[in-house]
């Protein structure tokens, strides 16, 4: 099956009645990915837009754990359309997502961290008023890093103390 057909059987599926709400976002994300493979392929802005409208709508779900991974797929494919169109509106929309993603508690401190630098290295280049800001957000987890290696350390040590009496 190529990308079209897989494109055509998710657009069947999300046409039809939806018996699971669940079953729709995988759907709707495996869509999204499958657009954007036939963007690469094509050069087909509408590839693109459909893409990115279907992210647009994935963040929104109740789901608040995917919604990190969701911002980063958007970031990239809002990138993508900016590096073609050069809109000032996506690079908004970038450096709003990444703000977002940075303050994401629901994600991983190590890609809040990630996303961050990624937030102040863009900024910076791009001289966005943000940049102050994706660097304080960057220098605030890293401290979150070691107060969690501060408490790894101290329960590896409760862990020692208690092997020696027991």
């Amino acid at each position: 099956m190529g990308i079209e057909e897989a494109i055509e059987c998710c657009q069947r599926y999300l046409e039809s009645p939806q018996p699971s709400d669940f079953l729709t976002l995988m759907i709707k994300s495996c869509l999204a990915d499958l657009l954007i493979k036939a963007f690469q392929c094509t050069d087909d802005m509408a590839d693109l837009n459909r893409s990115i409208t279907l992210l647009c709508d994935l963040i929104r779900s109740p789901i608040t754990s995917a919604q990190f991974p969701i911002i980063q797929r958007l970031i990239l494919a809002l990138s993508s359309q900016f590096l073609r169109l050069h809109r000032t509106i996506d690079s908004e929309e970038i450096f709003q997502l990444l703000s977002i993603a940075a303050a994401n508690t629901h994600a991983k401190i190590p890609n809040r961290f990630h996303i961050s630098c990624q937030w102040a290295k863009l900024a910076r280049l791009y001289k966005h008023p943000s940049t102050s800001t994706a660097y304080e957000s960057a220098i605030s987890l890293i401290g979150s890093f070691k107060h969690a290696i501060n408490h790894i350390i101290i329960c590896l040590i409760n862990l020692i103390i208690k092997s020696f009496f027991t």
